[in-house]
């Protein structure tokens, strides 16, 4: 329904879980092939976390998505090519989100908002739907997303004045933004 509904005014963040063999990927395919259907691909960007898995479900990184590995983005070409490729595209698809950390999410929150030019919007507007299983691979260098911040982060001490501490706190919150869960338990 709500990617057909394009008058909806809430965004939609789903977070799609369960262990592997439960269909995550069969999910992943059928959103494909409604977009298609519906003749709508061009608002659905498919990507993953890792190229290996990218690869697998014939997507592309996150990285590459949101043009992270160009670091000079506070460009004016670089805003300009970012709002290009983001242009007409109103869904986010993450596969492996458990290998998303705090700061990757707040990152990936602020090129959105550049890309869409909202700031001040989560995600830019942008409806997010990410899909994994916790409790296969863990962000490398990151908080995990669903880490108790104040027990396994040290964010009431000095680290929360930091840009890295602030980076954690705002991918925290992101993620408690998810407003709609499915959890596949059977193989």
């Amino acid at each position: 329904n709500h990617v057909i509904d394009t008058a909806s005014k809430e965004s939609l963040r789903l977070y799609i879980g369960g262990p592997g063999g439960t269909g995550k990927s069969r999910i992943i395919d059928a959103i494909k092939i409604l977009f298609d259907r519906i003749n709508q691909r061009r608002r659905l960007r498919l990507t993953s976390f890792t190229g290996v898995a990218a690869q697998n479900i014939g997507v592309i990184t996150i990285h590459s998505a949101l043009n992270m590995h160009d670091k000079s983005y506070e460009g004016r070409v670089d805003r300009e090519k970012l709002r290009a490729m983001w242009e007409g595209v109103d869904y986010l698809f993450i596969d492996e989100i458990s290998m998303v950390g705090c700061d990757l999410l707040s990152t990936i929150n602020e090129r959105l908002c550049k890309a869409k030019s909202s700031p001040g919007i989560p995600f830019g507007g942008v409806n997010i739907i990410c899909a994994g299983d916790f409790y296969q691979l863990q962000p490398v260098s990151d908080v995990a997303l669903y880490a108790q911040l104040e027990k396994g982060y040290s964010l009431r001490a000095n680290s929360v004045l930091t840009l890295p501490g602030q980076g954690k706190l705002q991918g925290r919150y992101l993620w408690l933004l998810i407003n709609k869960v499915i959890f596949l338990s059977e193989q």
